[in-house]
């Protein structure tokens, strides 16, 4: 995620640009679900065709010790696309998020 512009407020919707490990640009917009500050943010997007492409998004902070934290980062897909794109979608999000998630921790690290 190159940048997120919105508000963090349940049902507000973002606007989100994407960069690939693959080297896809995109932009979307999703719908925040769920915000619980400094421990979880969810949020659902979807293609512009209902029910080809839908994913929810999710972020925990867990404690984890004195002055740390367990950062979780999922994303659950459904619909037909799910079926159509197969290994590709999986392997594709699995690569750039590791790479974000690396950034993240390493920005983390960098404030403490």
């Amino acid at each position: 995620m190159r940048q997120i512009t919105g508000e963090a407020k349940t049902g507000s919707k973002l606007e989100i640009q994407l960069h690939t490990a693959r080297g896809k640009n995109r932009s979307y917009r999703p719908v925040i679900t769920k915000v619980e500050p400094n421990r979880e943010l969810h949020w659902s997007g979807r293609s512009f065709l209902p029910g080809l492409l839908n994913g929810e998004r999710i972020f925990l902070i867990e404690p984890a010790g004195t002055d740390r934290v367990r950062f979780i980062h999922t994303e659950i897909f459904t619909g037909l696309g799910v079926a159509i794109a197969g290994d590709r979608l999986d392997e594709d999000i699995r690569q750039s998020f590791e790479e974000m998630n690396k950034a993240i921790k390493i920005r983390a690290e960098q404030v403490t």
